[in-house]
């Protein structure tokens, strides 16, 4: 229970950094958010559409999962060598104890 907790929160840190590193927010200058890589899954459509009535956004969530399908590999990736870094560290810690 606690690895599956441990990769949920690395598969939330770095779907959120590949998101925010990669969108495209051009709302402001009459243009379009778009996020999503290397799928878009969500992109929210600015300048005159919104005064007129017309659908603000689109989600797609078969690209959002696309999308989160190497980022958790890449979480299953990194995990172990973290929790191996960690005990490292931490035995490290343990040894310079018992030597004080």
């Amino acid at each position: 229970m606690k690895r599956a907790i441990s990769i949920s929160i690395l598969i939330v840190i770095i779907f959120a950094v590949v998101v925010i590193l990669t969108a495209k927010n051009e709302r402001i200058v009459d243009g379009n958010d778009v996020y999503g890589y290397p799928l878009i899954f969500l992109t929210e459509y600015g300048g005159l559409v919104a005064n007129r009535g017309f659908k603000t956004s689109n989600f797609n969530f078969l690209n959002l999962i696309i999308d989160l399908l190497p980022v958790a590999v890449l979480a299953l990736l990194i995990e172990p060598i973290i929790k191996k870094l960690k005990n490292k560290f931490t035995n490290q810690r343990k040894d310079n104890r018992s030597l004080n």
